[in-house]
């Protein structure tokens, strides 16, 4: 059906690893603020506007290092990938996705996938929990991205598919 070759760029797998850790930051400013205030509440036997400022000082303080603490993981993470500057063909086809790289190829049934994520600029195909095929979507024609949303459909519609049709 759609076969492209391809080479991730470090902005592609940022992207990848950072839609991984979305409930992070979503989740942790709320948290560390609320801990932060209930511990100055408890401390100071007050509520004030002062608490409440410098809990949210704090927490932001808090929340930026994680995320830079988050970008080094990440990075060091991407350059640990066994797939960074390697180009990559993958062939989508009526029964399944074959994947080639350098020394490795595989094929994968639509059936086996856990779920397909559609983001703003990629889809990440999941073949584990932790894992996912990434494709970017600039690889694609316009008329192409269309087939392809149009031939997941009929993949979800047999019960083949899952998708989760996120913009971002």
């Amino acid at each position: 059906m759609i076969e492209k070759t391809y080479s991730l760029s470090m902005s592609d797998y940022k992207a990848y690893y950072i839609y991984n850790l979305k409930k992070l930051f979503v989740f942790a400013p709320v948290s560390q603020f609320v801990l932060v205030f209930a511990i100055n509440c408890m401390y100071f036997k007050a509520v004030t506007i002062t608490i409440f400022l410098f809990s949210f000082l704090y927490a932001s303080i808090i929340y930026v290092a994680s995320i830079i603490t988050v970008n080094v993981m990440v990075s060091k993470q991407i350059k640990s990938d066994a797939y960074v500057g390697q180009f990559i063909t993958v062939n989508i086809s009526k029964n399944d996705i074959s994947i080639k790289s350098n020394d490795k190829s595989f094929r994968v049934r639509y059936e086996t996938i856990l779920k397909l994520c559609e983001v703003g600029n990629a889809f990440y195909i999941y073949l584990t929990k932790e894992k996912a095929l990434i494709v970017p979507k600039y690889i694609f024609s316009p008329d192409e991205l269309d087939r392809l949303s149009v031939f997941f459909k009929e993949q979800l519609d047999d019960g083949k598919l899952r998708l989760i049709k996120q913009k971002t």
